[in-house]
């Protein structure tokens, strides 16, 4: 019978029901370890104390999914070990005495950026307890030290330590304490016998006290427990009392009294959901309700649960799970849905909707009697059908009420279909992950609450890949947060199997993955992880030149990288292989890249600075002709005579060596220049004046202006100057303004040009330039 099960606690109902046979049946007994266990069905982790007689006397640490299988198992190796507890991202938590905090994965693997202390306050005093907390930003932790001092951090990610007020007059441990989170600021509630203290992360101590009643009789308040939405706050007293109140203490729910005065105070109490409080004693759970406001201490409104053997439990957002050595049970309220439809006697809608369904299938004349019956609610009716689909956990009852949901959607007009599609789809995740192989049990709320991209990130991180494929398949999840992301991880995963090859490797991922993937990250992974061939054969696969040129050079495969570059047409790649090779090669390997590749080499000389590696690469190619271009360019930038002299020579020799008929009109005009320096350099020694830089004309002028005509004429003859420039130059030597106030009378030259010399133009531009109208 469905409601077998079902434990009425005011005017709801809840449930115990089991959800796995633990597998580490007979491995593990509770009663001699410590228990850890993370929230939405995460793992649960076991510190197993060393005996006083071995020798190391060290701990030894194991990873269970929910269902019991093992993950991992390691020993601790590191100092005094306090306790241990799962963050919001699944990593185990190892608090030692001394304040050092480690963080391992699932696998017992730890990062060297997953250590971190509390500071040296923390460790010079000591650590004696503590506990953790949730908030918006990751997993925090409080730090209670042998002084009685309170240390917090609000996030182990970016752990930075704040030291909390100090309480007065605080000579031992607390009776009880607990975080509360606020969303922006975190409390911590402190019970010192009867007094309560709040202490905020501001520094501020503020001594608070329970509204209403608080004349009862009691000495101390032993244990205090926040829901899980941090809006509640339950506080147990040594006498029994159970005192609900707002998180803000300004609110008085309810008060209960639970005591069992031969048992002591409950080795655990914690919220089931947020309408009820579990206190756990070695063989009895006592579930409290706390939503009927009742104020005056009394035993109604409790359920009580008989167990064999120890018994842990961990709280969730809807419910609480209880571990014991042989089962995993989840303890939760029944979803009105499901109530409504299968309460003894119910007459709602749905109820008469699932029997509509049920005759249907037995073919029943009686359906059209319900189907009547159910009448205008028939839409709300499919709708509480399908949410009781989803918060039940027998397949069997699923599939009936699903078909009785698909039964009463077909006589609603214009019903939407998305909704009863995606609780079909959010059903078989549901199903897929609760197997006893996964070991994740959700329900909707907690499904919904941690969201599917997370729920997938878990599996990943679990190494159940083709497990969230499907899922990233099923529920149709972006490529952000679905299957390149979980085709991603599985080939970083695939990279650290030292057991295969690397060409094996390579064509497995290279099959599997789809675009996307960057092959650049895998072969970033790849050689992070010492697989250096396997990284080459990754970012040769890497379609994405920007990405697969860095890393080729990064990799030494610097030839690849000026293919990939040149293949690519970007130029601003190409320069920066270049420059790389440039700077992490010799020059004689850099040379040789360059006369491998053409196109690289032509790219290179456009914009090289460095007329003596350019000179280099002409050598290598045994261009003789840009050698004594870049030569002729050494000259022009050489100040000294004699050194551009010696550029001259050099490019002259270099024109020589051209193949033959190429480089002939070269050759003669450096020779020419070459003639020209020295004959520049005889005329300074001779007249003391300057005429370097300046060219032959320039030279034969400044020689006729100096009034050395025959000096000029022999310059004109040894350079073989032509007649009509030498008489431009000639009239040249006269200042325009001259010629042009009197051109009439200038004197005609008779004997310095010869009389074949047409008249120069420079005379007649100079004239006619300066001249004035005759007046009339």
């Amino acid at each position: 019978m469905i409601t077998a099960d079902w434990h009425p606690l005011g005017n709801v109902y809840y449930r115990k029901h089991e959800i796995y046979t633990m597998d580490w049946l007979n491995s593990v007994d509770l009663g001699r370890v410590r228990v850890a266990a993370a929230a939405y069905g995460g793992p649960i982790a076991t510190v197993r104390y060393a005996e006083s007689r071995t020798p190391t006397g060290k701990p030894s640490l194991a990873i269970y999914s929910a269902s019991g299988c093992k993950i991992s198992a390691f020993p601790w190796t590191s100092g005094k070990l306090l306790g241990v507890c799962w963050t919001s991202s699944e990593e185990l938590l190892c608090l030692q005495t001394d304040g050092t905090a480690i963080v391992y994965d699932i696998y017992g693997h730890c990062d060297a950026d997953k250590i971190f202390s509390l500071g040296s306050d923390v460790k010079e005093q000591g650590v004696i307890d503590w506990l953790s907390f949730r908030t918006a930003v990751g997993t925090g932790l409080v730090v209670i030290t042998a002084r009685y001092r309170f240390y917090l951090v609000s996030s182990y990610d970016q752990p930075r330590t704040r030291s909390l007020a100090v309480i007065p007059d605080l000579a031992a441990p607390p009776s009880a304490w607990a975080a509360i989170n606020h969303g922006d600021a975190v409390q911590l509630l402190v019970a010192q016998d009867r007094r309560l203290f709040l202490l905020l992360t501001n520094g501020e101590l503020v001594r608070t006290a329970l509204p209403g009643d608080m004349d009862a009789d009691f000495a101390s308040f032993v244990s205090i427990s926040v829901s899980f939405d941090q809006k509640l706050v339950a506080l147990m007293t040594d006498t029994g009392l159970l005192f609900v109140v707002s998180s803000d203490l300004r609110k008085l729910q309810c008060v209960r009294s639970l005591g069992r005065p031969d048992a002591g105070r409950p080795t655990q109490m914690l919220w089931c959901g947020d309408g009820a409080v579990l206190l756990c004693w070695e063989d009895l759970l006592r579930l409290a309700g706390t939503s009927d406001g009742t104020l005056a201490p009394s035993d109604d409104n409790v359920v009580e649960f008989n167990t064999e053997g120890p018994t842990f439990a961990y709280p969730e957002p809807d419910g609480v799970r209880l571990l014991s050595n042989e089962s995993h049970e989840l303890l939760e309220r029944v979803d009105p849905a499901v109530d409504s439809v299968f309460r003894i006697g119910s007459l709602s809608s749905a109820a008469a909707l699932f029997e509509a369904s049920r005759c249907y299938e037995r073919q029943s004349p009686r359906v059209d009697e319900y189907i009547r019956l159910v009448g205008e609610d028939l839409e709300a009716a499919v709708l509480q059908c399908l949410r009781a689909a989803g918060a039940v956990w027998e397949t069997r009852l699923q599939r009936q009420l699903l078909k009785a949901a698909s039964l009463g959607k077909s006589f609603v007009a214009n019903h939407d279909p998305d909704v009863y599609v995606r609780t079909c789809r959010l059903l078989r995740v549901m199903n897929a992950v609760r197997h006893h192989l996964i070991g994740i049990p959700l329900t909707v709320t907690q499904t919904r609450r941690l969201t599917l991209p997370v729920l997938v990130d878990r599996l990943v991180h679990r190494r159940h890949f083709p497990l969230a494929l499907e899922i990233c398949r099923w529920m149709r999840l972006g490529d952000g947060a679905g299957k390149v992301r979980v085709l991603t991880h599985w080939a970083v995963y695939k990279i650290g199997q030292s057991r295969l090859s690397e060409s094996d490797i390579s064509d497995a991922i290279s099959k599997a993955v789809v675009p996307g993937v960057s092959f650049s990250e895998l072969a970033m992974v790849a050689l992070d992880r010492g697989r250096r061939d396997l990284a080459i054969r990754l970012v040769g696969r890497e379609r994405r030149a920007a990405d697969r040129i860095p890393l080729l050079v990064r990799l030494e495969q610097y030839s690849m990288a000026l293919q990939s570059a040149l293949d690519s047409g970007d130029t601003e790649l190409v320069y920066f292989a270049l420059l790389a090779v440039k700077e992490r090669r010799k020059q004689e390997e850099f040379l040789r890249a360059l006369r491998a590749h053409p196109e690289a080499e032509r790219l290179y000389l456009r914009c090289c600075g460095n007329p003596g590696l350019a000179l280099d690469v002409h050598y290598q190619n045994d261009a003789h002709r840009e050698m004594a271009l870049c030569r002729l360019e050494e000259a022009e930038r050489e100040t000294g005579h004699q050194s551009r002299l010696a550029a001259l020579r050099g490019a002259l020799e270099e024109f020589n060596r051209a193949s033959p008929g190429g480089a002939e009109f070269n050759s003669r005009c450096t020779e020419a220049h070459i003639n020209l320096l020295g004959w520049q350099r005889s005329l300074e020694t001779e007249l003391r004046k300057p005429f370097m830089d300046l060219s032959l004309l320039d030279t034969i002028l400044r020689l006729l202006v100096l009034g050395v005509t025959k000096t000029a004429e022999t310059t004109r003859k040894e350079f073989r100057v032509s007649d009509r420039h030498f008489c431009g130059l000639k009239f040249a030597r006269f200042p325009s303004s001259v010629i042009g106030r009197n051109w009439r009378s200038f004197p005609a030259p008779r004997n310095s040009c010869p009389s074949r010399s047409p008249p120069s133009y420079t005379f007649v531009s100079a004239a006619t330039t300066n001249s004035r109208p005759r007046s009339t």
